[in-house]
């Protein structure tokens, strides 16, 4: 298992380099992970060695004690033989039963080593035709004692002694005696071998051990080291950091623009000085809170309709907001952009925000004032018109369209003004036209003569036309008033009637 362990490690080990391209590490942590993983598959050899030793020495301590316990057994049967052999003596010449006490224990001893040495399944086959045979030579013995016991009990000592005399227990302790001899010799022979390979184990264990415990103190000697470099290198990172954080911080508060950055969600993570003048808002109070906290529903509901809208393009997006301030609308153009990590996964947004209320309420009135301008022009009771130098009308207001009876799209940058004149008035603009346009006369006033409606009918009118021209005096256009005097005429034909 250890094996299989080991090599699981070390192919994790070699994988693990697979992942470098995969992880954002510098070369200097790639060289320390590097050295981690080198020392981390050294150890594992190590303690892969160690417990292999550890495992033949273990097999070597309960080989040794199995043959011990095989010896004990077999020397056991010989010294309860002994003892059976003793009792059986004291009891043929004494006649005491209280000698065969001890003999009728040693006889039960027997047979428990005996059964002990019989179950032993790590013995050779030879050793277990041993016993088998010791098993039948102490049956033998046994019986050969018991038969003496009944002989002393029956017929007396002499008989007892005479049967004793026969030498057949002598016979069967003898060859007892060459077994269990035989046996003890080659276990002997045996455990010297084990205990050899025991010294051995417990040699190639203490080195392997010692070597274990150089290559702990290596690892963590190394591991303290790393360690404190990395806190020394994250240290350095953290004040780099935060010294980046509080330039970057400085930046933003030293913008005009009001800036924030919001995560997903949108709440917020860092807001500059500006935002916290405008919305007296501090950026202790801001962080983790969302636009919802701090201004009205539909104000913070199209902040983050246009904050998703970022999300989903991924790209910058300009929007126009108006946040409500002391009672007051305030209009601000908001140029919004995601902010991406390195792995090109947007994570926060930022809004750079310009108060654009002044310039809106200057357009504004520049726009009312353009207005009345233009409604002074085109409401004016009096005509007015401008000819470039083509005899183009160019422009023309609403008082003189209304007078001709024209549409302004029929007329302007289309409509030679020729078309209005009567031809009077053509011999006038063949008059003076060409000179005004040479420079040879700036202005013409009081010229009476006759336009034409667009219906035919005659409009007597007084014009007076002012030619502009550009920094080297060359001819632009006319800037013709005309004033309606049909009024006038009328009243001077009744009096010349009259």
């Amino acid at each position: 298992m250890l094996i299989i362990s080991g090599k699981k490690t070390i192919l994790g080990v070699l994988a693990g380099f697979n992942f470098f391209r995969m992880l954002s590490l510098t070369k200097p942590e790639k060289k320390i992970l590097i050295a981690v993983l080198s020392i981390l598959t050294g150890l594992c050899t190590v303690a892969f060695f160690l417990h292999r030793n550890s495992q033949r020495l273990i097999h070597a301590s309960e080989k040794i004690e199995r043959v011990e316990d095989f010896k004990y057994h077999v020397q056991e049967v010989v010294a309860e033989l002994v003892d059976m052999e003793t009792g059986v003596r004291g009891y043929v010449l004494t006649g005491d039963e209280s000698y065969l006490k001890p003999a009728n224990k040693s006889i039960a001893d027997i047979f428990l080593h005996l059964h002990e040495l019989g179950a032993n399944t790590s013995i050779s086959t030879e050793h277990k035709d041993q016993i088998v045979k010791l098993q039948k030579l102490v049956d033998e013995k046994s019986t050969l004692a018991t038969s003496t016991i009944e002989l002393r009990r029956q017929k007396g000592m002499k008989e007892a002694i005479d049967f004793m005399a026969e030498g057949k227990e002598k016979q069967l302790m003898s060859e007892i005696r060459n077994i269990t001899g035989s046996i003890l010799q080659e276990e002997d022979t045996q455990l010297i071998e084990l205990k050899e390979k025991h010294t051995n184990a417990i040699s190639h264990f203490g080195i392997t051990f010692y070597f274990m415990l150089l290559k702990i103190s290596i690892t963590v000697l190394t591991v303290v080291t790393l360690l404190v470099l990395y806190f020394r290198r994250r240290n350095k990172a953290e004040k780099m950091l935060k010294e980046s954080h509080e330039l970057f911080q400085n930046v933003l508060d030293h913008a005009a623009s009001i800036i924030s950055i919001k995560d997903l969600s949108g709440r917020y993570i860092l807001i500059n000085q500006a935002f916290e003048s405008m919305f007296e808002i501090r950026k202790e109070d801001v962080k983790g809170k969302t636009a919802f906290d701090f201004f009205s529903k539909g104000v913070a509901e199209h902040i983050r309709e246009t904050d998703l809208e970022v999300i989903k393009k991924q790209q910058q997006t300009k929007v126009e907001e108006v946040v409500p301030r002391h009672g007051e609308l305030i209009h601000f153009v908001s140029l919004k952009f995601p902010l991406f990590d390195a792995n090109r996964i947007p994570f926060a947004i930022c809004s750079i925000s310009t108060d654009e209320t002044e310039k809106i309420q200057t357009e504004q009135q520049h726009k009312e004032q353009m207005n009345l301008i233009i409604d002074l022009f085109n409401n004016a009771p009096c005509g007015y018109q401008a000819t470039n130098k083509e005899g183009t009308v160019i422009e023309i207001n609403d008082t003189l369209l209304k007078w001709l009876g024209y549409k302004r799209e029929e007329v302007i940058g289309i409509m030679p003004v020729k078309n209005f004149l009567s031809k009077e008035a053509i011999q006038h603009f063949t008059y003076y036209f060409p000179k005004i346009r040479s420079g040879e006369i700036k202005s013409v006033f009081d010229l009476e003569t006759t336009y034409i409606r667009k219906d035919g009918s005659k409009l007597p009118i007084v014009v007076n036309s002012i030619a502009h021209y550009d920094e080297d005096d060359n001819f632009i256009y006319t800037r013709t008033s005309v004033f309606d005097i049909s009024y006038r005429k009328r009243v001077e034909e009744v009096a010349a009637h009259n």
